[in-house]
């Protein structure tokens, strides 16, 4: 888990290492902290989304009325099948 005093340094996700204002031009990012901290409103809109293109829109009796366990526990469950899928094509 990084922290202020250990950072966990990444290559720079919007400039591929090149320098931007987004990394101080240095081509690096320090994460100081979970990085699901800083993502968490977009884990929530890919889930959102996900659920959209498969014809589940976040409306009345759609995505937003099924319970987050459910919601989450599906997300895991198509993650795990991903995983045992590539590790089979080894």
């Amino acid at each position: 888990m990084p922290t202020p005093e250990s950072p966990l340094v990444i290559a720079c996700p919007i400039c591929g290492e090149v320098g931007c204002d987004a990394c101080n031009e240095t081509g690096y990012y320090e994460l100081t902290e979970c990085p699901s901290k800083m993502i968490s409103d977009v884990v929530s809109f890919i889930r959102f989304a996900d659920l959209f293109h498969k014809g589940c829109p976040p409306v009345d009796g759609g995505a937003l009325d099924q319970a987050n366990w459910f919601l989450d526990a599906s997300s895991q469950l198509k993650n795990d099948d991903a995983l045992v899928l590539a590790e089979s094509k080894k």
